[in-house]
């Protein structure tokens, strides 16, 4: 049986992040994960990096793999690995699945399908970001059903919060799930093991009809030489509508990699790609995206 272990947290929760440490740590044990990577959007983002890191990786792009349209994509990529890779191997199969994704249908799907002859769930891991888990806990049913159906959670960015919100944040965990190990994460790294196989409840859930019809992905264009000022204030003023924005592009700084959740805006060094682009996750109720969504690409000058 190949171990899977499925990564689950709502957007800019810390998932990308975690990924890569993983990735980084099994390259210097000699271990080899193939990681398949769920993103929401249409764009190919965190597969690249991995990839840049050595690391295997598969991306399905364009909504959720526990989506009615995306879950068959995912079972036929799930049946070509033993044939690509074999079954003895790869230590495990990695998948991140969409923020928006619900994971309690996994089980099902792997029984169903018979891949459950191959595979083994053998962790659900879900991220918990302390700035936004209050949040998305109250208006998202996705985010809700990720914690309570994990078996470990990470509370992620414990560096950038005080304990107060610490303790807060696990109150919250502990409301929707009171059996699941809970460990502190810190840019990726994590005191403790993470993929390690355990006894675990299967679960029973439902696919999901479609894509949460409350979110729209963009692909914004962003030209050469752009000041990193400006989109930083661009996100402050449209914070309120953007659940995510994330890529690699080339600024007035040079190729970085931009990050942005809600008003909160991070960038670090980058690699050169073909195209210089963020992908970019609003509500539906975002005023007039098509009109803003264009500010960096050069066709307003």
């Amino acid at each position: 049986m190949i171990p899977l272990y499925l990564i689950t947290g709502f957007l800019g929760s810390g998932k990308t992040t975690l990924l890569l440490a993983l990735a980084k740590k099994a390259k210097e044990e000699g271990r080899k994960y193939l990681f398949l990577v769920n993103e929401f959007s249409g764009k190919d983002v965190d597969g690249r990096r991995l990839k840049g890191l050595g690391g295997e990786a598969v991306v399905i792009p364009g909504g959720s793999i526990f989506c009615t349209c995306l879950v068959h994509e995912f079972i036929l990529q799930l049946s070509e690995i033993p044939l690509k890779f074999g079954e003895n191997s790869l230590d495990g199969v990695v998948v991140e699945a969409s923020g928006m994704a619900n994971p309690s249908a996994v089980d099902r799907m792997l029984r169903e399908s018979q891949l459950d002859k191959t595979f083994e769930v053998a962790r659900i891991i879900s991220m918990a970001d302390p700035h936004t888990l209050g949040k998305v806990t109250a208006t998202l049913k996705a985010a809700r059903e990720q914690l309570s159906a994990s078996d470990l959670i990470l509370l992620s960015k414990v560096d950038t919060v005080d304990m107060r919100t610490l303790a807060h944040t696990q109150a919250i965990i502990r409301k929707h799930n009171t059996h699941a190990s809970i460990l502190e994460c810190e840019n990726g790294k994590v005191r403790g093991e993470v993929l390690q196989a355990i006894v675990r409840k299967k679960l029973d859930g439902e696919l999901m009809e479609c894509v949460d019809p409350a979110f729209l992905s963009h692909t914004m264009a962003v030209e050469p030489g752009t000041s990193v000022r400006e989109l930083e204030d661009f996100f402050l003023e449209y914070g309120p509508f953007v659940h995510r924005a994330k890529g690699c592009v080339e600024t007035n700084k040079g190729w970085i990699e931009f990050d942005a959740v809600g008003s909160r805006c991070d960038n670090r060094v980058g690699q050169k790609m073909n195209d210089s682009q963020l992908v970019v996750i609003t509500s539906a109720k975002a005023p007039k995206p098509e009109l803003w969504i264009h500010r960096f690409d050069g066709a307003h000058q």
